[in-house]
């Protein structure tokens, strides 16, 4: 029996979160036990069997005094560790397939949260409230290390001068660190947007707020919530407010200064106008709406030992220096650090390593190593394989980190391979289900197929990860924004323009409706809706479109910024196409000074921009600037992205016009020949560049016999 329900477990059960139920006989003694050891562990000594429907609310309408309610919380999070349940209702004989239930195996432990009698649906009775999963969290928490050591900010850096990182409205006091980006400094959420976000299931860190002087002080791990709750509306369970003795609240505030902060809980209508900590003491506070957090405050000491034998952790100060570089920024000692802790592991094949693995690949990835990147990420791949993490999805996600990889360098038919494996792994890993991960797999996939001029494919594959958002989604959720404008970016490509028009304008609705007229989101699809009309020959519109996401950009990030240089250098783009090429020069000119002033380090930008100036300048004839600019364009696509890529190979096209033009005709095919080559090498004979381009070969060829 304990197999099977290991084995069930693995495969479905797992996934399930929500409440279980389940009416028993206790005698006092028991009652007071359990009264007597809230927050505490029970164990199981034999298997439980609970359901999914309040059907135990029938055993309780005779002999309510010796009988109790269990209510079993539990919660979507990390299962490792945990003894595991089966949902076995598919295996009941008819007459019990309605109780749904699901069984929980031998020495299963649960959290002990409440034990009070209380009215439920008009009946008095013992309610016993369980917490499954306690020792799973709190194992996870510790070794990923969410999020301690984060320092609140100084009294300068005040909340209320603080943006939201996506609706980029200020931060009005109330608010959460978005722990998975602590690499990116200074990314706050606000909780509007936390509500939007409700794909993530990941905790955030709550900042606090208040008026303390304290500001240096450090949160622990303890400290977070999940946005992700729409779902499962749980109450806090076993707590209440200190000034009104609310118990089961929504929401509850904490204050993260007191030594006994466990007990220092008001509720929303308490803390402002009776909280002795935020009002005397002026502590700083945080604001909890999922009590998920409050239920694994600690890990015991025994626990954290048996954490660092089962995972080899030997040299867990190295590793420790190399998360803190790597949330730093500091990448080339992260990378020092992240090696030098693999090589003082003797246990080659363990999870930490794996994620060692795959972290380097990311910094080598930022840091454009892209084979230094791709060598990590398929030693992540062989661990991950070995320790049979397929089902988990580790498999998956090296294969699609080495697509992104591939995709980077410009190697698309790798990238297409990879993400290939990737959705075929993911399918495995969901049992067929949708999924948003299957759904961005779909969409990584259709990007190839775009890039490569297989539109047909493009949209076919990006429908089929609009189906799945559907089905999982509110229409008006920012994925359904993402799905529709990369849909009308492919029209745009096959010069479909009303279709593009139709799906970006969508994409266009969503975002205000979501984050109002002026997001940067909102700005991004003005700017590609300009480059619709652009390419309709409505030049006018499109500059009236660029022209709203300059403002929009000059508003939130203000004007040296390199989105604000990117609308200079579209406005550029579009006089060009007007024939106005002194006018296009002197925005080019403006995007390049932008990136100058700000340091921008991003040489494949600096590199593009490089090139639209040389191809102004072929325009109105100075041949010889236009070859200056190529070659800075030609130098640094080369550090980006190696020896062949389609950027580079149209840098040699250019080359090649601008040769021509001053009667250097061997330089000119040399230079198309090699822009030749390097698109067949690069993307196939599918492209219908590679058709102009000879044409133009051809064309040069012609002349140069002419003139000889």
């Amino acid at each position: 029996m304990e197999a099977a329900i290991n084995e069930q477990y693995k495969a479905k059960s797992k996934d399930f979160r929500g409440l279980l139920y389940r009416g028993t006989y206790l005698s006092e003694k028991e009652w007071n036990q359990l009264q007597g050891n809230i927050g505490q562990e029970i164990e199981m000594f034999g298997f439980l069997s609970t359901s999914k429907k309040e059907i135990a609310e029938k055993f309780l309408k005779k002999d309510r005094a010796k009988k109790a309610l269990i209510t079993i919380i539990v919660p979507q999070g990390p299962n490792e560790g945990e003894e595991g349940f089966a949902e076995i209702k598919e295996f009941a004989i008819e007459k019990f397939k309605k109780e749904d239930e699901v069984l929980f195996n031998v020495r299963s432990r649960f959290t002990i949260l409440q034990a009070e009698s209380e009215e439920i649906n008009g009946v008095m009775c013992r309610h016993l409230v369980l917490f499954y999963g306690a020792q799973a969290w709190r194992k996870y928490l510790k070794q990923h290390d969410c999020v301690q050591n984060i320092p609140i900010e100084q009294e300068e850096k005040h909340l209320a001068l603080l943006k939201c990182v996506y609706c980029q409205l200020q931060i009005q006091g109330i608010s959460s660190y978005d722990y998975r980006s602590l690499r990116k400094k200074d990314e706050y959420i606000c909780n509007h947007c936390a509500e939007f976000k409700n794909n993530l299931l990941e905790p955030l860190l709550c900042i606090p707020f208040g008026e303390s002087q304290n500001r240096n002080r450090n949160l622990g791990g303890r400290i977070m919530t999940y946005p992700n709750s729409q779902d499962l509306k749980i109450p806090f369970y076993g707590y209440k407010c200190v000034e009104c003795q609310l118990t089961k609240g929504e929401v509850y505030y904490k204050c993260v200064e007191c030594q006994d902060s466990r007990k220092r809980l008001w509720c929303k209508e308490c803390v402002f106008g009776k909280s002795e900590c935020l009002l005397e003491k002026r502590h700083n506070m945080i604001l909890e709406k999922i009590p998920f957090s409050f239920w694994h405050e600690k890990m015991t000491e025994s626990e954290f030992h048996h954490v660092i034998y089962e995972e080899g952790v030997i040299d867990n100060h190295t590793l420790q220096q190399a998360e803190i570089f790597y949330r730093s920024y500091e990448y080339e000692k992260a990378i020092q650090y992240y090696h030098q802790f693999i090589r003082n592991n003797p246990q080659r094949y363990t999870v930490l390593n794996a994620n060692c693995y795959s972290n380097l690949g990311f910094l080598y990835s930022i840091l454009r190593k892209y084979d230094d990147a791709i060598e990590n990420y398929l030693e992540c791949l062989e661990i991950a394989r070995v320790l049979k993490k397929d089902e988990e999805g580790m498999v998956a996600n090296c294969n699609c980190q080495l697509g992104k990889v591939y995709e980077r360098a410009g190697k698309l038919q790798m990238a297409l391979s990879y993400y290939t494996k990737a959705l075929e792994d993911l399918l495995v890993v969901h049992r067929g289900r949708y999924h948003q991960d299957i759904a961005g797999c779909f969409g990584n996939i259709a990007t190839i197929y775009d890039l490569t001029g297989e539109y047909a494919k493009a949209i076919e594959y990006f429908e089929q990860s609009l189906e799945i958002y559907d089905l999982l989604y509110d229409q008006n959720h920012p994925l359904f924004a993402k799905c529709h404008n990369n849909i009308g970016l492919v029209y745009q490509n096959m010069g479909r323009y009303d279709e593009a028009f139709s799906h970006i304008s969508r994409a266009l609705e969503i975002q205000v409706g979501i984050y109002g007229d002026k997001h940067h989101e909102s700005a991004t699809m003005y700017g590609t809706l300009s480059t619709i009309y652009l390419m309709r020959g409505e030049y006018q519109k499109a500059i009236e479109y660029q022209s709203k996401r300059l403002e929009i950009n000059k508003l939130i990030f203000g004007e040296n910024h390199k989105l604000v240089a990117e609308c200079y250098n579209n406005l550029g783009a579009t006089f060009c196409k007007m024939g106005e090429f002194e006018k296009a020069l002197e925005f080019y000119y403006q995007t390049l000074d932008i990136f100058q002033q700000i340091g921008e380090k991003d040489l494949g930008k600096l590199a593009t921009y490089n090139s639209n100036i040389g191809v102004a300048l072929i325009k109105i004839e100075q041949f010889s600037k236009a070859i200056e600019f190529l070659e800075k364009a030609q130098e640094m696509y080369e550090v980006v992205y190696g020896k062949g890529h389609n950027l580079l190979a149209t840098c040699f096209n250019n080359f090649g016009l601008a040769y021509n033009k001053l009667g250097q005709y061997q330089k000119a095919l040399e230079y198309q020949s090699k822009s030749v080559q390097m698109y067949l090498a690069v993307v196939g004979e599918q492209i219908q560049r590679i058709r102009i381009i000879t044409w133009v070969l051809s064309i040069i060829t012609l002349e140069n016999m002419k003139r000889q």
